[in-house]
């Protein structure tokens, strides 16, 4: 139901200037994150933030106006349960990393732990 009411709004807004043509665009670029994401394809939502995170800049640099905020609220509510499910597809995709590399590291009998190293990382990453 939510991605039915970001799809509308996108295709209703895609050819708007201005704030909501924005946010369309910042939609569709958020759909082909979470496609890429399930498909395993980190460069490629890597690529795309460093783009959605542009035009959120733009979409967002004045207030917005009275007459857009109801559909900007259900707007973002919608990008927000993308990104949630987004974090969630990190979160596995992260997990399989760590399994690989402790099989890894069993597998040359290195004493190295890999997990700690990278456990370190992440948590200093997501506290940022």
């Amino acid at each position: 139901m939510m991605f039915e009411r970001a799809e509308i709004f996108r295709e209703a807004n895609e050819r708007v200037a201005g704030p909501p043509g924005l946010l369309a665009a910042i939609i569709g670029i958020t759909s082909e994150m979470l496609a890429a994401a399930q498909a395993n394809e980190w460069e490629s939502v890597t690529t795309d933030e460093v783009r959605r995170r542009a035009l959120l800049d733009q979409c967002f640099a004045e207030p917005v106006k009275p007459e857009y905020s109801e559909v900007f609220a259900e707007a973002l509510a919608v990008l927000l349960h993308m990104n949630e499910e987004l974090t969630e597809l990190l979160r596995f995709a992260k997990g399989d990393l760590l399994k690989s590399m402790e099989l890894k590291s069993v597998n040359t009998g290195s004493s190295q732990t890999p997990s700690r190293s990278i456990g370190h990382y992440l948590d200093v990453k997501e506290a940022e």
